[in-house]
């Protein structure tokens, strides 16, 4: 589990960058639910910072 200070301390950084980033304090995620259900947020993320030259 990541501790709530840090979950904030990037949420606020994500926020300031008009990130998509939606916090939603579940015990039921985990890293591997919170990568499943973004991979397509994350690679267009990736696609936008690393185009194809």
């Amino acid at each position: 589990m990541v501790p709530k200070v840090a979950t904030d301390l990037l949420l606020s950084g994500a926020a300031a960058k008009q990130s998509s980033i939606q916090y939603h304090a579940e015990a039921t995620w985990d890293h591997h639910t919170v990568l499943t259900n973004n991979i397509e947020y994350i690679v267009n993320d990736v696609k936008a910072l690393m185009p194809i030259q």
